[in-house]
């Protein structure tokens, strides 16, 4: 039988072997797949500033994790209940109020963890919210209420790239998302802006109307100038054929006249005509050659 010594040495020896084991269990720190973590020594109270990403580790006695997002996360401005805060204000360079319904989303980096948890500690989404306020507020001071009106996606690019800009600097990320979901100006000057838009829609489908109507017109011109030009062709081919036809004819009688000239001079050689006996020969063979039934007598204004 063991005596009290012994029994009290083993149950020592038991209550050590458990409270090392736990010791040892607690020694190992896992990471999820979505989170980086910081070795932050509970006895020393350092933090090794090698960030981790996911898996099981062995960090030794009173070490953990402290956990930071590996995933976006947003940063909400607006009327929702789940905002992180409400809408931003601000004024425009005219001097107009302007409420603005923002949301973005940021991403930590990796190679950031340690300046940012020594920079903002853990409360850092609350610097983040402040930051985007300052940073967001500021740049709407820039532009003017119908900028906002008018080139809303332009002031949203404006905006995040800034966003980024001042993020990466100094809080150890950047922006993957920017929305500016909506604008809210005077409504005085937004009915303004409303009838001054449909004015100018009215005056676009003025100018189109007309610039359709000079295009008609020029269709019209081009077509009556071809037109012209198709008269004028056939009218200069008609007046071109009777010409040629006329001097045709021409030269036709002037071929016969000749051969009678020819001939007339040769009866005149052969037979030795004078004038008178010439006319005579030629009456006599109009005569013979006469076609009763093409002549046409006209006496006292009556055709026989």
């Amino acid at each position: 039988m063991a005596s009290p010594l012994q029994t009290l040495v083993f149950c020592c020896t038991i209550i050590s072997a458990i409270t090392l084991f736990i010791l040892i269990l607690s020694s190992f720190s896992s990471l999820e797949f979505n989170e980086y973590g910081l070795d932050y020594s509970g006895i020393t109270k350092e933090i090794n500033p090698k960030p981790y990403t996911a898996g099981i580790f062995f960090l030794g006695i009173g070490h953990s994790f402290i956990t930071f997002p590996k995933t976006v996360q947003t940063l909400e401005f607006s009327k929702e209940r789940t905002a992180n805060s409400a809408p931003l204000q601000s004024r425009t360079s005219d001097g107009l109020e302007v409420i603005l319904e923002i949301s973005f989303q940021y991403k930590l980096t990796y190679e950031g963890i340690f300046n940012l948890y020594m920079s903002y500690g853990p409360e850092y989404s609350k610097i983040f919210d402040r930051m985007a306020v300052d940073v967001l507020t500021d740049l709407a001071t820039g532009y003017t209420a119908y900028d906002f009106f008018i080139e809303r996606q332009k002031i949203g690019v404006a905006m995040q790239n800034a966003l980024d800009s001042h993020f990466k600097s100094n809080c150890y990320s950047h922006i993957e998302f920017f929305q500016l979901r909506s604008v809210d100006l005077p409504d005085k000057f937004e009915d303004a802006i409303q009838l001054s838009e449909v004015k100018k829609q009215d005056i676009r489908k003025a100018q189109a109307e007309k610039e359709k109507t000079v295009v008609e017109l020029e269709t019209l011109k081009i077509k009556a100038e071809f037109q012209k030009n198709v008269t004028i062709n056939l009218a200069e081919g008609e007046a071109n054929s009777i010409l040629a036809q006329n001097k045709a004819d021409v030269d036709s009688f002037k071929l016969l006249a000749g051969a009678r000239s020819d001939s007339y001079k040769k009866l005149i050689s052969d037979l030795d005509f004078d004038a008178g006996q010439l006319i005579e020969f030629i009456k006599a063979k109009l005569v013979r050659d006469y076609n009763a039934q093409n002549l046409t007598i006209s006496i006292s204004g009556i055709e026989s």
